[in-house]
């Protein structure tokens, strides 16, 4: 893979924010017209109202049970996994595509760790959590509280899979886009169940062919991200911490749990060399460029 600026640092990049955030927006409940009031938005069609805070607009209001993350992981590019360092990849190189100063809107963006990408974008950010990054808190499985016809770009990130009707998002994704504007996904496939209890599905490239050309996108394009030899190292690591946790847990000496866990290493370096080894060789290499049907997950591209 070449040299990506995913290792840069991206704590100093500053996002390009829209200033007129108000001319995008639309009631969530009918999609008039809205209107600044104070520290409120106002519907003129049906006088519904929505909290405005901090220059954060609230359509839905943050549940108080819900524990944001805090995993710096997310925002330290050195300590991604591969399959998020793949993932920006991806959107690198999309994102080369879509004109500067676009107007682009990245659903469930939650902390905006793809932020460097998107530096030369009209930017807006939408969660149903108000992380720092975010100026539109919604419900996103909901009608999007936005005009018709309005962004060039939508991003979403690893988020299809946490959403239960898919099917009504696409649709106001297709709504909300310009004509011949762009959605950018990526969904993972081989990947341990996560953010419980909204993690509902995992999708093939037919899936996503079917659920797109049933939303009105008119050109579809799926691509793998990551290959077998990706599902291996996610596999191996799990499988070597549920190893070790069950061969320690009896052990009351923590002296005496080093030996298992000396041996449990020693083993996992002996795998790792024969596996450099194998991969080494010629035949390998050819393997690995056929044509599998094993992805760590997949990157999509839909055209309104």
């Amino acid at each position: 893979m070449a040299m990506s600026c995913w290792q840069t640092d991206k704590s100093r990049v500053k996002l390009v924010l829209m200033k007129n955030i108000l001319d995008f927006l639309a009631c969530q409940k009918c999609l008039g017209e809205l209107s600044e009031e104070k520290e409120k938005i106002v519907c003129k069609k049906c006088g519904s109202s929505f909290d405005l805070k901090n220059n954060k607009y609230y359509f839905t209001q943050v549940k108080k049970d819900i524990n944001p993350s805090t995993d710096i992981k997310i925002t330290d590019s050195k300590k991604w996994t591969e399959w998020r360092k793949k993932n920006f990849v991806f959107f690198e190189t999309e994102l080369k595509n879509i004109p500067f100063g676009s107007y682009v809107l990245d659903i469930g963006a939650g902390k905006a760790h793809f932020k460097t990408l998107l530096k030369n974008m009209n930017y807006l950010a939408m969660d149903f959590f108000d992380y720092e990054p975010i100026n539109v808190v919604t419900d996103i499985t909901k009608q999007l509280p936005f005009q018709s016809n309005k962004f060039d770009c939508l991003i979403l990130s690893n988020v299809l899979e946490h959403v239960s009707e898919p099917q009504a998002l696409l649709k106001e994704c297709l709504r909300i886009l310009k004509k011949d504007g762009i959605l950018l996904m990526t969904v993972p496939f081989f990947i341990k169940i996560h953010q419980e209890p909204y993690d509902f599905y995992r999708y093939t490239p037919f899936c996503f062919e079917y659920l797109l050309s049933q939303a009105g996108f008119v050109k579809t394009r799926v691509e793998n991200i990551g290959d077998i030899f990706d599902i291996y190292k996610v596999i191996k690591k799990e499988l070597f911490n549920v190893v070790n946790q069950n061969l320690t847990k009896n052990i009351k000496s923590r002296y005496l749990r080093i030996i298992p866990r000396v041996f449990l290493k020693i083993f996992e370096i002996s795998i790792n060399t024969v596996f450099q080894i194998i991969k080494s060789l010629k035949i390998f290499t050819k393997a690995k460029k056929e044509k599998t049907n094993y992805s760590h997950g997949y990157g999509i591209v839909a055209k309104k």
